[in-house]
Formats: C-alpha cells, structure tokens, sequence
C-alpha cells in the first residue's frame, strides 16, 4: 500500500513538473523594467490641408487625429507654417479638424502642430504671394496630369547671364561651368536630338528669356574647352567678347586663344585664315591656319570685362602676364606668344593689342592689388553703361596706394581719390552688384564695419561716390544650423528699389522689430531693409545666386531670373536657373 501511495506521488510530482515546465515555455510573461510608452494619438492625416495653398488671412484647415487630447491642451497648444506662428481659429474633434489663419510673413513650408511640448509635424501648405515661381519657365513637356514638366537646366553654375534684344526676337546668354543643358551634352553631329542643330552648350548657352526654350539658331559647334565667368558686347566690330578659363573655341585656337576671345553674332569664333611659317613645305595643309582675330589675353583667368567710353576693353582677373599672338612666327600647331608683365588689371583695344599708357610704367610693370579680386562693376555714364569701374576684394593696397577691399579705377587705371574717402571694409569683400536705375551700390562680404558704420551682417548699400547710404538699415539674422556659409551671399536691387538677399540665414527680423521672420536663405526686402509685404511667401533655398536678370514673362509680366549655384527654389528642386515673377 505504502508503495502504491508513493508511486502516485511521484507521478503527480512528475506531472506538475511538466506542467510548470510547460507554463514556463509558453505561458509565463515577465513585466520590463519600464512601463510601455503611451500610445500617441495625435497625427496629421492626409496629403494635403484644405486648401493646399492660400493667402496671408485665409483659413486653413487640417486633418488631424487625437484632437480632443489637443482641446484638453488649448491653452499650451501652438501652431505654425514653415516656422511663423499662426492662429489657430477652431478645433473641432468631431470631424478631426483644426483651422488656423495663415499669419503674416508666412511662407510655404511643412506645418507643425506643438501640444503641451512636444512637436508634431505635418504636410506642406503653399502660401500665394506676390512674389511666384515661374512653372512655366523651361517647360519640356506635360505629365499624364496635364502638369508642366520643368526642364533640369545645367549641371553646373551660371556664373553670368546677358541680354540681347533684336526686333523680333531676344537672346539670353548663359555664361558659366556648365557642359549640359536640361541633361543633354553638346551637340553631335548626326544625332537625333531635341537639340540638333544648335552650337553652345559647353559653358555657353543661349535661351528664350521668355520662356526658357533653348535657342537653336546659331552657328552648330562646342563653343570654348573651359568656363566661362561673362560676356558682353563689342561696340566697334559685331559680336561678343567673352572672358573666362578657356584656350580654345569650338576646337579652334592652336594656342592663341588665352581666357578671352571674341565671337560673332552667329555663335562662330571671330576669325581669319592666314600663311603662316611651316617647317614642312612637303604637308601642304600646315600652310595656312584658322586663327582669332582677337590677338591679346593673359596667362591666367579674366573674372570681369568692360567697355569704356574710349572703347577700351579693361579687363580684371587673376593674371600676371599679357601675351600677344604672333602669327608671323606662328605654326599650323602652335602660336608664337610674346609675355608682357601685367598683373590683375589691363586695358585692350579691341583687337587684343594692349595699352601701355593703362596701369602700366615701361619697363616696370605696377605692383597690382596686394590681395585677390572677386568682383567688378561699371557704372553707367548718363545713359551709356560705360562709366567708372569699381573694384572689389581682399585687398589693402592697389600700386602701393592704401584701397581698404574697394577703389575705383580712373582713366589711366590708377585710383579716382574722389570714390569712397572713408576707411573702406574691415575684411574681404566677396561681391558687388550695380543697378543703373536707382545708382546704387550692394556690397557683400565678411567685413563688419564699412568707412566707420556697422554692418554685422556683411552687406552695405552705397551711393555712386562710395559713401554709406543709411536709410538701408539691416535688422536682425539668425544663421541656419546647418549651413555655416557666409550669411549673406548675393545681393542685388531690382529697378523699383526692392533688393533681393540670398545667403545661409533662416530667420530675419525687420530693422527695430524683435519677431524673427523665417526666410530659409532668399528674402526680397524694402530700400529700406524691411521685408517687403506680399514678396516673401516662397519657400527654402539652398545655395547662391550670382547673377540675375530683370524681365518679363511671355504675358508680359515682370520678372526676374536668377542664377547661379543652387539646388532648391521655392522647396522645388532645380538647377542653378529659375525665373520669378513680380506681380504689382
């Protein structure tokens, strides 16, 4: 009996021991160190607000989930666009939707919804405004919506643009690093390309300034081997002069091209056949050359050339050297060059030949600038873009003479003391724009100080004689986190007086104002330094502008085109080009 009880009790012994083994393998659950994170139940739904786009005072609503959990919070809940508070007008937890009013200054960018601290993002909303992106400017096509398809512009800066007008039509020269337009290489003979038939598109492109279209009526070709830094036109002979890094044009050259050169109105290389010296009277095609008729250039880069009022081409750059082009000693392969000394600044007739009588001793060339140059500008003369020439970069000095980072040339290319008698920058001067209309000067760079008066920020606006114009005051800057560029990169005033300012800023308050304004690199502002009402809805921008151009679209409204190194317009991807229209 005794045995009989024990074996009952290990088998119930065993069979709790399985079954704890079992409850241990598939029913036990052990409690965290930590409790489980609250379910969060506010969240924007949908693509879109209603409307997706509107205008400063307009209601907007938003579809959003956990709004009763957002009631309960009223009174620490906030609101924005694009990083500007905005009012919000109702929430109704019935139909999950919250209304606010599109505030002041705000301008297109993601929505964020902030409960008792914590943050919660949500969709874009478009502010409309004065101041549009062009979505018809460089149109290739439609989608299957119907949408214009934009075109992807250039894969490189566009380091100047220029204008010219004809009865019946208008040419925009592009002039930069660029090898492709709308991602299509130079033209090829034989291909089938939307392109065929059209010559520059190597550091040379010409367009519609209407529409954006590519122009494809000039002379086919690969135009010049290197960038280009600007063109302009050529007042005796037909044509332009063109100026950059290059040493030859749509293959021609045979070395006697050196960073400028000149091209007819048709896209060809101005130029002459002639004898010259062949050492091989048997290779009957090493008789003559297809050479430049412009016979002068420098060892190194042309950053900025003009015309004069004597017809003078005064050419600024990085050079030492001129070289003059011998053909008389020169090969079918090579061109005899004779070097003169010339540093930085130099005068040529436009054929290329060099006028000593211009910042130049015989026999001793003049010492330059004792720091780089980054910019120019012409002042025009009455009517005639042909003035003064104002110099700018991280210089002290100029022929030994004290220029603080500015000078303006005079007729014989020394200093014209009567420019800017103040103490001039404190730091290097990276930029400088000129606008015929209102004559006024903008002037960026690292200085903080400009003949005595503050500029924290590095932007100036002067008057013609180099003075301070003090009724364009700068408020505040707040620097993006993540760009530590210079704060204010480009600067240039349209014909009306409005100045257009891009940079790495992403917030800017109005001068004597403490609300900070978020403008995400670009914002158009007042002569006066205040944010223009009605012209800063756009969203972010990502890069610099270095040239721009006013004119219309092709409904005749005026407009700008900007160009330069940049990537993001508008929040609208890009590439370096991007036309804006100006409604009044």
């Amino acid at each position: 009996m005794i045995k009989k009880r024990n074996g009952m009790f290990l088998l119930g012994c065993c069979f709790l021991i399985t079954l704890m083994a079992c409850y241990r393998k598939t029913d036990q659950v052990y409690a965290g160190a930590y409790r489980d994170a609250p379910v969060n139940t506010i969240a924007f739904v949908g693509l879109n607000p209603v409307p997706a786009s509107g205008n400063i005072g307009d209601r907007v609503s938003f579809k959003i989930t956990g709004l009763d959990s957002v009631a309960r919070y009223r009174g620490t809940t906030t609101f924005f666009i694009n990083g500007v508070q905005a009012a919000i007008d109702s929430i109704n937890v019935a139909d999950s939707l919250l209304t606010v009013i599109v505030p002041d200054f705000a301008s297109s960018g993601a929505a964020k919804l902030v409960v008792n601290n914590r943050n919660f993002y949500g969709p874009v909303f478009n502010v409309s405004g004065k101041a549009v992106f062009d979505s018809a400017f460089n149109v290739v096509g439609k989608n299957e919506l119907g949408a214009n398809i934009l075109g992807t512009g250039v894969n490189g800066a566009i380091r100047a643009l220029y204008n010219k007008k004809y009865a019946t039509s208008e040419y925009l020269f592009l002039a930069g690093d660029f090898t492709t337009w709308n991602s299509e290489a130079s033209y090829r003979p034989n291909q089938n390309s939307y392109y065929n038939g059209t010559s520059l598109f190597r550091y040379l492109t010409v367009l519609d300034p209407l529409t954006g279209l590519f122009r494809n009526d000039l002379t086919i070709g690969n135009g010049p081997n290197g960038r280009l830094l600007g063109i302009c036109e050529l007042s005796q002979y037909p044509g332009y002069l063109i100026y950059g890094g290059f040493s030859s044009y749509n293959g021609r050259g045979s070395g006697g091209i050196n960073n400028i050169t000149r091209i007819l109105e048709d896209g060809k290389m101005d130029s002459l056949v002639r004898n010259v010296y062949n050492p091989d009277p048997n290779i009957v095609e090493n008789n003559m050359d297809t050479l430049p008729v412009f016979t002068g250039g420098f060892d190194n880069v042309v950053i900025r050339a003009f015309i004069d009022a004597k017809g003078r081409i005064i050419c600024i750059g990085g050079f030492n050297n001129y070289y003059l082009s011998d053909y008389s000693l020169s090969t079918a392969k090579n061109v005899y060059k004779i070097g003169t000394p010339m540093k930085q600044i130099a005068a040529l007739s436009q054929t290329g030949i060099l006028d000593t009588a211009y910042s130049y001793e015989p026999r001793s060339p003049t010492d330059g600038t004792n720091g780089s140059i980054t910019g120019a500008v012409q002042l025009y003369n009455g009517t005639a873009p042909n003035g003064k020439i104002i110099v700018v970069g991280s210089f002290t000095s100029y022929n030994g003479m004290s220029a603080n980072r500015i000078f303006m040339l005079d007729d014989n290319g020394g200093i014209d003391t009567r420019f800017n008698i103040g103490a001039g920058a404190n730091a290097a001067i990276s930029g400088i724009t000129y606008n015929p209309v209102t004559r006024k000067l903008l002037v960026t760079g690292a200085f903080t100080m400009f003949n005595g008066a503050s500029t924290p920020y590095g932007l100036v606006m002067l008057n013609e004689d180099g003075s301070v114009d003090p009724f364009f005051r700068l408020g505040n800057m707040v620097q993006a986190a993540s760009n530590r560029g210079q704060l204010v990169n480009y600067a240039a005033q349209l014909s009306d007086g409005k100045v257009i300012v891009s940079g790495s800023f992403e917030k800017y308050s109005n001068p004597d104002a403490s609300v900070a304004i978020t403008r995400r690199g670009f914002m158009i502002l007042n002569p006066d330094g205040t944010l223009t009402s009605g012209y800063n809805s756009l969203g972010a921008f990502n890069g610099q502008i270095l040239d721009m151009l006013e004119t219309k679209t092709a409904g005749g409204i005026r407009s700008v085109i900007l160009a330069g190194s940049f990537s993001l317009f508008d929040n609208k991807p890009v590439a370096n080009i991007a036309k804006l229209i100006l409604y009044p």
